[in-house]
């Protein structure tokens, strides 16, 4: 009887013992299972913060790109200075440019080889180029556009907006916004192609206008994209300055600086004389409309990107 009570015990107890390494089993299984899902979360919410991050740079090279170009098309530069290039003519080249008919008719009678000998002679000095820096000032230089330098860049635009496309359609961006910019840049690579300024600086801002959008993706912090439609409304008063919209460029002004009292009105601000010093420069660009002078209005404009662009928000 004592011997069927101690087999039962021990049986009792290897079989405890399994369910407890059962029961051991079964809660390293689920913390195995429960790692995976949260490394698999880890890794995903990692590679999207990258991605956000990328897409933030992208949208600040289109910032810069598309300003760059408007501004080339008044012939302005933020930079104080510009390198400028000029031929300098050989003196092959002089003598070329200065010799008369009869010489031209005299060399035409000698004979095809010693004008061969005389062509290579005249062209054994190549035409060089000197460089020089020139103050980029808006009353020392012409309102004239730049619509080779238009041309070049929007084409070479294409492949890099190629790229950012993809990563838009990564994060999620709504399908048509995406499409729409691609549109838009059509038109704008229409408009300069027919070098029409007013309809090039329109087509600008249209695609500029584009970019808070993007940003609604992509930014952490909601004062980049109040930055962007200040931009975009500062571009818009730009674009319309040589048709003489003043009532227009005051409206655009005043969307501004509605916008931008959003970033006055932040409490965590990292470079506070800036932010006050656009805002200056914001309320001298409205007040210049009234002038209706185009030189003032472009030189006001030109300080205020100077100041927005170095903004750290």
């Amino acid at each position: 009887m004592n011997i069927m009570k101690g087999k039962r015990g021990t049986l009792n107890i290897k079989k405890s013992i399994k369910i407890i390494f059962g029961i051991i089993i079964l809660v390293f299984l689920a913390l195995i299972i429960l790692y995976s899902i949260k490394s698999g979360k880890y890794k995903k919410t990692d590679e999207t913060q990258q991605l956000k991050s990328r897409v933030s740079q992208e949208i600040y090279f289109l910032d810069d790109y598309l300003i760059s170009i408007a501004n080339s098309l008044n012939n302005i530069n933020l930079e104080n200075y510009t390198i400028k290039a000029e031929t300098i003519i050989s003196q092959s080249d002089k003598k070329e440019g200065s010799s008369s008919e009869e010489e031209k008719e005299s060399q035409g009678k000698s004979s095809e080889g010693s004008s061969s000998e005389n062509q290579n002679s005249d062209k054994q000095t190549e035409n060089a180029k000197s460089y020089e820096l020139k103050p980029s000032d808006i009353l020392t230089n012409e309102r004239t556009a730049d619509w080779n330098s238009a041309k070049i860049a929007i084409e070479r635009l294409y492949p890099t907006w190629s790229t950012i496309a993809i990563d838009l359609y990564k994060l999620n961006v709504d399908n048509t916004i995406i499409q729409e910019f691609g549109k838009n840049l059509d038109l704008l690579t229409t408009s300069i192609q027919e070098e029409n300024k007013t309809t090039t600086l329109t087509s600008i801002s249209k695609l500029y206008s584009y970019l808070s959008n993007f940003g609604g993706y992509a930014f952490s912090n909601n004062l980049e994209n109040s930055i962007l439609r200040t931009k975009s409304n500062i571009l818009n008063a730009y674009s319309i300055i040589e048709n003489e919209e003043w009532d227009n460029i005051k409206n655009y002004l005043n969307q501004a600086e509605n916008e931008y009292a959003k970033v006055m009105g932040s409490t965590n601000l990292k470079n506070e004389y800036n932010v006050n010093k656009s805002y200056l420069e914001l309320k001298e660009f409205q007040s210049s409309v009234d002038t209706k002078n185009k030189d003032i209005l472009y030189i006001k404009y030109k300080n205020l990107l100077d100041e927005l662009n170095i903004l750290n928000i």
